[in-house]
């Protein structure tokens, strides 16, 4: 045990030239690690984000220092959640087909296409952070039990979409959505722009998510969610950005409303 705990701190240090450190100084380690020093503190002072990120990851290292027992409790607490969170999809799901258990078993055994999207699916849900997409998780399994192939096409295809949106992501969407519907918006110049959630306008609204809306945006955008009204226009040229939802983005928004 001492052994992998000299280690994993070794690793926590780094691999240029990093001495092992004893288990007698392991307590002294873990509080280096846990509280960054003043140089590092200086180092990110200057970024707010860097400061949000260093935090995370300097907090994060102490998972690198083994703790027996209790992290194998820890990893069945995890478990379980995940379970839950399965056999939570399957019954709505059943729930919502209203068929009989024996017959969709037996659909499952026989439909290799089927099974692997439902396997998908289950899959996706273990890491869901809300109730509502869970539910999304399982209208989509829902309805791909009497889709054809070009259904659960689109079926597979939004699970990939799914698995990277969060609860954070949907805010942003739900404001995109309310600046889509006005007329027009404000430029930070005063002058008027096309109707969009421009980004200063998103950091007045959700100040907690300042630091990543820039990388929230971007996933949106490349899911094809959201897109800059200014696009393929002058405006665009100049440089202005707009968010808007595309239309798949104001469908997958509708489903989470019908889903709360």
């Amino acid at each position: 045990m001492e052994q992998v705990l000299e280690l994993a701190l070794v690793a926590a240090g780094g691999s240029q030239g990093g001495a092992i450190v004893s288990t007698e100084e392991i307590p002294t380690e873990i509080a280096r690690i846990v509280e960054p020093s003043t140089e590092e503190k200086r180092a990110t002072k200057a970024l707010p984000i860097a400061k949000v990120v260093a935090g995370v990851l300097t907090k994060g290292t102490l998972s690198l220092v083994p703790g027996g027992g209790f992290v194998t409790e820890l990893m069945h607490v995890v478990e379980q959640r995940s379970d839950r969170k399965k056999q939570e999809v399957l019954a709505l799901a059943v729930a919502a087909l209203q068929e009989d258990a024996d017959a969709l078993k037996a659909r499952l055994e026989d439909d290799d296409e089927l099974a692997a999207l439902w396997l998908r699916g289950l899959s996706a849900a273990q890491v869901a952070r809300t109730s509502e997409k869970l539910k999304v998780f399982a209208a989509i399994l829902a309805g791909a039990v009497d889709a054809d192939h070009h259904q659960r096409m689109v079926a597979n295809a939004l699970f990939r979409v799914l698995e990277q949106l969060e609860q954070e992501h949907i805010e942003v969407m739900r404001l995109v959505e309310e600046a889509g519907a006005a007329a027009t918006s404000k430029e930070p110049d005063g002058s008027n722009g096309r109707s969009g959630a421009t980004l200063p306008w998103l950091q007045e609204r959700l100040p907690h998510l300042t630091p990543v809306l820039p990388l929230l945006l971007a996933t949106l955008t490349s899911l094809s969610l959201t897109r800059n009204a200014w696009e393929n226009t002058w405006g665009g040229i100049e440089g202005r950005v707009a968010f808007v939802l595309t239309d798949l983005g104001s469908e997958l928004l509708r489903v989470f409303r019908s889903q709360v």
